[in-house]
C-alpha cells in the first residue's frame, strides 16, 4: 500500500544494506520520490543475498533487494570520478533528504559533504545512520548488526545462561533503524514547514536498540535492583516464566507479563 503524503519530497539515498534502504523504501511508500546510488559493479550488497527465484543467484531478482527498494529510482555513481561528483552535486541541488549511512571518515572518502550541503540549503534534512552515531568513542568504528546488538545490551538477554549470548534474528537492528529514521525524518519535514529550517539527524543503530529493546528495563533495577534474566524459561530479559512448555499432547507457550496474569 502507497500514499502521497509526501509527494512533494525528493529524497537522494546514499546507502545500501538494511537501514538506509528500508527507510528509504519506507518515505518512497508514501509518496517521496526516492533516488537510490548505486557503486558501479556489484552495487548494493543486498543484490548477492536471497531468496532467488530458484535458488539461482541473479543481481536483480535478489528477494531482499527488491522488497528493500519497491517504489524507487536508481542510478551508479563513481563519486572518485570528477564526472561522478559533478552529478551527485547536482542532484543534492535538488534534494529535500539525504539519506546515507557514512561515519565521518566514510563520508569524506565518499565526497558526502552533509554540513556544506546544509550550508548552502538549509532546508535540506541529513539523516544518517550508522552502527554507532556520528560522534562519541565508537563513531568512526565499522560496526555490524551483531556489534549493535551487543552495544545496545540486547544481546545479554538472549539465548540460554550456559550458552553464549545471540544477536536478534532478521536483521532487527538495520529494519528497526531504518523505521526510526523514516520517522525522524518526516518529523524533520514537518519541523521544516512551519520553522523553514531543515535538520541534521544522527541516528545509531545500537541506540535505537538500547532504547526500543532493552531501555524498558531499567526502571526495574533503578527501583528495586530487580535484574533481568537470560534462558529460555525466563524469555528474553523478563522476571516471569515465557516459554514453550510439554503438555500431554504437545506444547504451549506461556507467558504472564502482569502479576494479575501470573497468579491466575
Amino acid at each position: 500500500m502507497t500514499s502521497d503524503i509526501l509527494a512533494n519530497v525528493r529524497v537522494l539515498e546514499c546507502g545500501e544494506g538494511i537501514a538506509v534502504p528500508y527507510c528509504g523504501k519506507l518515505l518512497a511508500d508514501f509518496g517521496a520520490d526516492v533516488i537510490k546510488i548505486e557503486k558501479p559493479g556489484e552495487g548494493d550488497r543486498t543484490r548477492q543475498h536471497g531468496p532467488f527465484p530458484e535458488d539461482a543467484p541473479h543481481p536483480e531478482r535478489s528477494g531482499l533487494f527488491l522488497a528493500l527498494n519497491t517504489n524507487k529510482r536508481g542510478i551508479t555513481l563513481n563519486t572518485s570520478l570528477p564526472t561522478g561528483r559533478q552529478v551527485l552535486e547536482a542532484l543534492v541541488q535538488q534534494a529535500d533528504v539525504i539519506l546515507h549511512q557514512s561515519t565521518p571518515d566514510m563520508a569524506e572518502a565518499h565526497s558526502l559533504q552533509t554540513e556544506a550541503w546544509r550550508h548552502a540549503d538549509p532546508r535540506l534534512v541529513v539523516t544518517g545512520v550508522t552502527p554507532y552515531g556520528q560522534y562519541g568513542p565508537y563513531s568512526g568504528d565499522h560496526g555490524t548488526e551483531l556489534t549493535s546488538c551487543a552495544l545496545s545490551g540486547l544481546s545479554e538477554g538472549l539465548g540460554e545462561n550456559d550458552r553464549p549470548p545471540l544477536a536478534a534474528p532478521f536483521s532487527q537492528a538495520g529494519y528497526q533503524a531504518g523505521l526510526s529514521a523514516a520517522s525522524a525524518t518526516v518529523l524533520a519535514l514537518l519541523v521544516r514547514e512551519m520553522s523553514g529550517q531543515g535538520q541534521a539527524i544522527d541516528l545509531a543503530e545500537a541506540d535505537v536498540l538500547a532504547t526500543l529493546q532493552t531501555g524498558v528495563y531499567l526502571n526495574n533495577y533503578h527501583f528495586d535492583g530487580t535484574r533481568s534474566m537470560r534462558g529460555h524459561r525466563f524469555g528474553s530479559r523478563t522476571i516471569y516464566p515465557a516459554s514453550f512448555y510439554r503438555c500431554q499432547d504437545g506444547f504451549m507457550w506461556v507467558t504472564a507479563p502482569q502479576w494479575a496474569q501470573w497468579e491466575r
